[in-house]
């Protein structure tokens, strides 16, 4: 398969091209400084995946990610994030699937690499604890106990119930009455409209 590496630190390509030949042994690895270079690559190769570390010259160009979604609306983008969770919002508005940073751990990153690359969505745990901490309301009491949101980020990134459970030490039949929990104090009915209930906050 052949995977698009945008990335200008030597540090971090050797890092992303090892976990995907960890992941994917026989993948075909493309590496570019910017997004502007990428362009007549995915012109003339189909690929599997792309990975953008936002930190590139060009990186917060939300405008040509915007334009590479429009041109290849079925190639999975897994971006890279430092701490810029400012620019969560507009990246997922130009169509990324995914988001891991340098707090994801290196299983994190193998499975944003597996859940990314099948066209599914992904969000490491820091970022969705971004995303969850953004449903605080003004008065500062949270909306989601401390539990309940690790639960949602735990279902949220289709983790099974007895997985959770495991983890919570609780039974499985506990956790369905979490999720019902959450779902009613975030007013939503299933997952889908629990990452749109996410995104609103922006």
């Amino acid at each position: 398969m052949n995977v698009l590496i945008i990335e200008d630190s030597p540090l971090l390509l050797n890092s992303f091209r090892s976990s995907v030949l960890k992941e994917y042994p026989q993948s075909r690895i493309f590496e570019v400084d910017t997004i502007e270079e990428c362009a007549p690559i995915l012109r003339d190769n189909p690929f599997k995946l792309l990975i953008l570390d936002i930190n590139v010259s060009d990186g917060h160009d939300m405008d040509t990610v915007a334009s590479i979604r429009n041109l290849y609306p079925k190639l999975p983008i897994l971006v890279y994030l430092a701490e810029e969770y400012v620019y969560l919002a507009h990246f997922i508005q130009s169509g990324a699937n995914g988001f891991i940073s340098k707090k994801s751990t290196a299983n994190e990153i193998q499975d944003a690499l597996t859940t990314v690359s099948a066209g599914n969505r992904y969000l490491s745990g820091d970022v969705q604890e971004f995303l969850l901490m953004q449903l605080v309301p003004k008065g500062g009491q949270p909306t989601l106990s401390r539990t309940e949101r690790i639960v949602a980020q735990m279902l949220a990134d289709n983790k099974s119930y007895d997985q959770v459970a495991s983890v919570l030490g609780v039974k499985r039949s506990t956790i369905a009455v979490y999720k019902r929990r959450v779902f009613h104090k975030l007013g939503v009915k299933n997952m889908l409209e629990f990452f749109k209930k996410m995104l609103s906050v922006y």
